[in-house]
């Protein structure tokens, strides 16, 4: 048993079959996808290849370099030290005295209302001019 579309099905059928052919014929061809680099030309074994050639000259351009010596004897490498005079410090903690942390609860309560009533009168007379 089988039913035949209607009429109006096989009309939105047909718009979609031309919306999509429509779509299809607007979509570059390779040639252009591969001259604005969105497709690639070579396969896999190439670029492993490339890949390989560029590690390899990477390596060796690291193994060229001088060493720290030669820097320092051709005088691109320079220490600070080596032109400004460097005294031995002694070390110590140089972060801040944080005092509050060191408050108890009661300190805290004694120390509130005249915070409030210094700071309450500014407040106002910022709010109002």
């Amino acid at each position: 048993f089988y039913l035949q579309p209607s009429r109006g099905v096989r009309m939105v059928q047909n718009v979609i079959l031309v919306f999509f052919r429509r779509r299809l014929s607007q979509r570059p061809a390779v040639e252009e996808l591969e001259s604005r680099n969105i497709l690639k030309q070579r396969n896999d074994q190439i670029e492993q290849e490339e890949r390989r050639e560029i590690k390899q000259r990477l390596n060796r351009k690291l193994n060229q370099r001088p060493t720290v010596d030669e820097l320092r004897d051709r005088k691109i490498l320079i220490r600070f030290s080596d032109y400004v005079e460097v005294a031995k410090a002694q070390d110590y903690d140089r972060r801040a005295d944080k005092p509050w942390t060191r408050l108890s609860a009661a300190d805290k309560v004694a120390i509130k209302p005249p915070l409030s009533a210094r700071l309450v009168p500014v407040a106002f007379s910022l709010g109002n001019p």
